[in-house]
């Protein structure tokens, strides 16, 4: 299956809601690996997608772009583990959520110093998001 690259935003949402029936019909234990586009390259969300409130001066950006396809993976990814903890699924699972390379690149170093103040270097093209999230952890405040 082809899909247009401007949909692949939308791969998340379908494919969390595709996981969470199969998941439903398993009655053992089960390993699921599910991989999404939607942080992916050329990350343009349509403007009804783009849920995040960002300063004009993001507009029409790589880095405004990157930022509101996070954001959209985020919501859409604690949807479906809300979805799961409604479906009875959630218990006894351990979630693994990691991210396979960067996202910003580094031709968009300047415009990442210049709108969030960040400085972007080699070494940080290959910090990768990692969470790993039993159900029995316990939420903690720093004093």
């Amino acid at each position: 299956m082809n899909i247009d690259k401007k949909y692949w935003f939308r791969t998340a949402v379908l494919i969390f809601f595709i996981a969470i029936a199969s998941m439903k019909r398993s009655i053992a234990l089960f390993y699921n690996f599910i991989v999404t586009l939607t942080n992916h390259r050329p990350f343009g969300l349509p403007e009804e997608y783009q849920y995040l409130d960002l300063p004009e001066r993001f507009d029409d950006t790589a880095t405004g772009h990157y930022l509101q396809s996070v954001y959209y993976f985020d919501q859409a990814l604690g949807k479906f583990i809300e979805d799961l903890k409604a479906e009875g699924i959630r218990e006894d699972r351990i979630f693994v959520v990691y991210g396979d390379h960067y996202g910003p690149i580094p031709k968009d170093k300047k415009e990442i110093q210049k709108l969030l103040d960040v400085t972007f270097n080699e070494k940080e093209r290959f910090r990768v998001p990692l969470i790993i999230h039993p159900p029995w952890t316990v939420r903690r405040q720093c004093q």
